[in-house]
């Protein structure tokens, strides 16, 4: 039987956590310590002080947004162009909607993906992705129905 791992909560969660700690640690090593030798009077923060505690903060903010969100799209991205470039027939794959079906033709508008014997689907690369097989099974224990108990 086909079953796609549900990675996105997981990958998601991960991303969040990043985020957090990213940010946490972004504003524990910004507004610490100002510049040598920039403290005003009583050893409070002068302007040289909080104008570069604030870029450092915004800089280590975006910093931490490209690391945890864009680069993870970008390479999500190129990947799925290698996927779609690399499609040919009887490739196992599963739409955006949760169909699994097999490749019957490639077009460079469109794939035709076969669901189930002589029923076909045309469907934009974008939304396909590969399917990936339950450890222990084989491609003829699928059409098999389940063992009955007595």
């Amino acid at each position: 039987m086909l079953r796609l791992k549900d990675s996105f909560s997981r990958h998601f969660s991960a991303r969040i956590i990043a985020l957090i700690s990213g940010l946490y640690l972004a504003v524990l090593i910004a507004g610490c310590m100002p510049p040598p030798g920039d403290t005003g009077p009583q050893g409070q923060m002068g302007p040289k002080g909080f104008i570069f505690s604030t870029v450092y903060f915004i800089l280590m903010v975006i910093l931490v947004y490209f690391a945890v969100v864009i680069h993870p799209a970008r390479l999500k991205e190129e990947n799925q162009k290698k996927f779609i470039q690399g499609l040919k027939k009887n490739d196992e794959v599963v739409t955006s909607g949760g169909v699994f079906a097999r490749v019957f033709a490639v077009r460079p508008e469109y794939v035709t993906i076969e669901v189930a014997p002589g029923v076909k689907l045309k469907v934009e690369p974008q939304h396909i992705r590969p399917a990936k097989k339950i450890d222990g099974a084989s491609s003829s224990d699928q059409d098999k129905p389940p063992a009955s108990k007595k």
